[in-house]
């Protein structure tokens, strides 16, 4: 096709280049600016670059268009076929958004790896089950409809799957990835990230770095993995793993399993029938309302059942139980442990070492524990009692 040069003037113009229209080149002068790469109903195969004076460049393999770095937005419209869009370095152009809509179709989009300089992107999947791989630098990537896979590369992204079952991945650095509706993984990589599931059951994996997560309707399953991660599980029967660090994890409502794993962590069951286990690490359990089973296992744990009809297990280590309201059981395990029952009619059992047993409120029964342990008379420091209300 002929060689078409538009100048923009003092306007704020938008010039559209269809796909397969011939070589142009555009050159904004003062005023926004904008360049917008329509494409057809073909499956189309775009890639943008660099030119050698330093301008963003748009090919489709046989034709192609220049705009000058004066340009302040390229919009990219692929169409309604099942279109790839590749982008390369284009780290000349500066203070430039670029902005990819894959519109319809099953469509690729991918800026892996690109070094964009001061360029900004913005991708939107559209409709479609579409793949997205976004740049080194700070990117938004949005899937849309449809079932997207979309990696944020490195960089701080920020990623939102949209409707239907998508599986995001944050990359390198501090990424914020939210599911959107329907059952989504999302994995937040290296970095200190924030996971959302929002709607669906979801599964959400914090990687490296210090995360939050927040599985949010639905019932999720939620591992924190390395750092020292805050997680959430939100509506739903969910499943919470702390994993390696110093954790904090709350189950929100309904009948939720908490392993706090390694580390110190501080464990919250809140509403619902819970089961909730420190595991490792000198860990602060609060098993909130309903009938839950919580179990300190080794370090030296602070448990308090709090409302409901309680099972608490110390395991190993010296520890702390305190039943609350509730007909609890207390076990008190290998250590030299505290045990104080609470109201209700309790059973406390400190099953070896040297304990000391409050049944406090209501008509406990001591199991074969030493006369000497029992002590009635006992109270616990108010602070203790503090850090259990502060979970």
């Amino acid at each position: 096709g002929s060689c078409n040069a538009v100048d923009g003037d003092d306007d704020n113009d938008t010039l559209v280049w269809q796909v397969g229209a011939g070589s142009d080149s555009f050159s904004g002068t003062e005023g926004f600016d904008e360049l917008v790469i329509q494409g057809n109903s073909a499956n189309n195969r775009l890639t943008v670059s660099e030119s050698v004076s330093g301008n963003v460049r748009i090919s489709d393999n046989t034709y192609q268009v220049t705009a000058a770095s004066s340009v302040t937005r390229v919009t990219i419209n692929a169409g309604p076929g099942n279109d790839r869009v590749t982008i390369e370095d284009v780290n000349g152009a500066s203070g430039i958004l670029l902005a990819v809509n894959g519109e319809n179709g099953g469509d690729t989009i991918d800026a892996s790896g690109a070094d964009l300089g001061d360029v900004r992107l913005l991708v939107q999947g559209g409709d479609g089950n579409d793949v997205i791989t976004g740049s080194d630098g700070d990117d938004v990537l949005r899937g849309d409809d449809g079932n997207d896979t979309v990696d944020g590369g490195a960089g701080d992204d920020t990623i939102n799957g949209g409707a239907n079952h998508d599986s995001l991945s944050g990359g390198a650095d501090d990424d914020r990835i939210d599911g959107g509706d329907d059952n989504d993984t999302i994995a937040g990589g290296t970095g200190d990230d924030l996971l959302q599931g929002e709607d669906g059951h979801d599964s959400l994996v914090g990687d490296d770095g210090d995360d939050t997560l927040v599985g949010g309707d639905g019932n999720d399953a939620i591992n924190g993995s390395a750092g020292d991660d805050s997680a959430l599980g939100g509506d739903g029967q969910d499943s919470l793993l702390g994993g390696i660090g110093d954790d904090t994890l709350d189950g929100g409502v309904d009948d939720d399993t908490i392993s706090g794993q390694g580390g110190d962590d501080v464990i919250a069951g809140r509403h619902g029938d819970d089961n909730l286990d420190g595991n490792e690490g000198d860990d602060i359990i609060n098993g909130g309302d309903g009938h839950d089973v919580i179990t300190g296992g080794s370090g030296d744990d602070l448990l308090g059942g709090h409302d409901g009809d309680d099972r608490i297990n110390a395991g190993g280590g010296a520890d702390t139980l305190v039943g609350g309201d509730g007909h609890d059981t207390l076990l008190g395990g290998g250590g030299s442990d505290i045990a104080v029952g609470g109201d209700g009619d309790d059973f406390i059992n400190g099953n070896g070492s040297t304990d000391i047993i409050n049944g406090d409120e209501g008509q406990d029964l001591d199991g074969s524990n030493l006369a000497s342990e029992i002590d009635n008379a006992f109270q616990l420091d108010g602070s203790i009692l503090d850090l259990l209300d502060q979970v």
